[in-house]
């Protein structure tokens, strides 16, 4: 008899109820919308990060001429010979999420790369030389973005981030 109510009660425990399995559906569906923002944040900050790396030598360039110069470059020097391989560089470079000539310097040093695919099509970020003037040497850089077309804080790299 003992035997015959343990077989009954496990029978009884083979699955899930379909409230139970509703609940468990419904409870990964808000984690999912939940989630879904930071997941898009992440993905476009890895995209941005891109014309941040893409930009190194870039940045070196224009570090070097700054250290050799003893001022960042103006206009007029971009346009000159001495800024000229600077500018064609920065014309040159190509990645996954941005065209060839995406990429722009502008007085003192300003680094512009226009996204034209992925997470930040059609959006800009700027790299912003920090310079010191006393030892005529570039200590880093400063994404922005700009306030109409930029990518947003949110999505600049955090390795150049204010």
């Amino acid at each position: 008899m003992e035997r015959i109510r343990l077989r009954a009660q496990q029978s009884k425990q083979h699955g899930f109820t379909l409230i139970e399995l509703m609940i468990v559906i419904a409870i990964i569906g808000i984690l999912a919308v939940l989630a879904m923002p930071f997941y898009n944040d992440f993905t476009a900050r890895s995209q941005a990060a891109e014309g941040f790396t893409a930009t190194s030598g870039l940045q070196t360039e224009i570090g070097l001429f700054a250290t050799e110069q003893g001022r960042l470059p103006t206009d007029d020097d971009l346009k000159a010979n001495i800024g000229s391989a600077i500018v064609t560089h920065a014309k040159g470079l190509q990645g996954k999420f941005f065209n060839q000539e995406a990429v722009s310097v502008a007085k003192d040093g300003v680094i512009t790369v226009k996204f034209s695919s992925g997470a930040n099509a059609d959006k800009t970020m700027t790299l912003t030389p920090s310079y010191n003037k006393d030892t005529g040497q570039l200590t880093g850089w400063v994404c922005a973005s700009p306030e109409k077309a930029g990518v947003g804080e949110k999505r600049l790299p955090s390795s150049c981030q204010k």
